[in-house]
């Protein structure tokens, strides 16, 4: 009778735990849906906007009819043919990058720090570049790439011997890329340092405990525990780095203003430069595009587990 009567039963607790069930579903909607507004408003509307400009023939700050133009701004952007435009120099020859204002005009005071070993100071040590605002940054790095002995790589190298302390590291054409990329990298780094410790911090002990009792090398280790457990987070990481490379745009105005562009500064030189909002729109949803498949590149690649 007692196993009968706990049958009758069921069916009314399934229906119960199934009502409650429904009822929390209903509430997680309903408190979720002030957030949904709100994203659709600062973010998905806008973006439609920017996608809706890029296929028309839209000018900022003008009051020329808009046309729609279908993918001709797309067109007439990946078709766009890079020349090299010839260093403007002054009477005395030094290189003026924009609006008179010459090369390596700013100078910065490095004062010596004192060492700080141990742990807590490395890691301390490694957020400078991060704390450091972008532009001072861009400016002692201007500085130590001066070309002349009061450049500190010139002084560095010329003491070395590897170059005669005159290399124009911002004139040399060859040379400004990879200038920029060593900026950009010093100055994103700590942040790449941090998600990685984080995610290491995440990695169970016991497992590289089991893994010395099993004989592991610390080569397997690696390999075999710490790679596989800190793919989700090399996946989040890369993806943010991949944002930062492709978004970098203070660096490369404050230095070499426009003889040379950026993804971003090339936007923002089209929009305010040239007043092509439609081009610009179309290169905005370009580098979104390029993100995108870099981030699911990243996310297949390395086999982050999306459940």
């Amino acid at each position: 009778m007692d196993q009968a009567h706990r049958d009758e039963q069921r069916p009314e607790r399934r229906r119960g735990r199934s009502l409650l069930a429904r009822m929390e579903e209903r509430t997680a909607i309903l408190l979720l849906v002030p957030s949904f507004l709100i994203l659709i408003l600062i973010a998905f509307y806008p973006f439609g906007q920017v996608i809706y400009s890029s296929l028309t023939s839209a000018r900022f700050a003008s009051d020329e009819p808009t046309r729609f133009v279908g993918l001709q701004n797309y067109q007439k952007l990946l078709s766009i043919t890079i020349r090299e435009l010839p260093l403007k120099r002054d009477a005395n020859g030094d290189v003026v990058l924009r609006d008179g204002v010459k090369q390596y005009e700013s100078w910065v005071r490095v004062l010596p720090r004192p060492n700080n070993p141990g742990r807590g100071a490395m890691r301390s040590a490694i957020l400078v570049p991060r704390a450091v605002i972008t532009a001072v940054s861009a400016r002692i790095w201007e500085w130590m790439l001066q070309p002349s002995r009061a450049g500190l790589f010139n002084t560095v190298f010329s003491y070395l011997g590897i170059n005669d302390g005159s290399t124009n590291f911002f004139g040399d054409r060859h040379l400004q890329l990879p200038s920029m990329i060593v900026m950009d990298v010093w100055k994103t780094t700590p942040f790449m340092a941090l998600l990685l410790l984080a995610g290491l911090a995440t990695i169970p002990s016991e497992l590289y405990e089991a893994a010395e009792v099993d004989g592991a090398s610390k080569i397997r280790q690696f390999f075999s525990v710490t790679l596989p457990l800190l793919s989700p987070t090399l996946a989040v990481a890369l993806i943010f780095r991949t944002l930062d490379s492709l978004r970098v745009f203070d660096i490369f105005q404050i230095v070499l203003g426009n003889q040379r562009f950026s993804m971003a500064s090339y936007t923002q030189y089209l929009l305010i430069g040239q007043r092509e909002l439609g081009m610009s729109s179309a290169a905005s949803v370009v580098i979104f595009v390029l993100i995108f498949a870099f981030a699911i590149l990243y996310i297949r690649t390395l086999g982050v587990d999306t459940e």
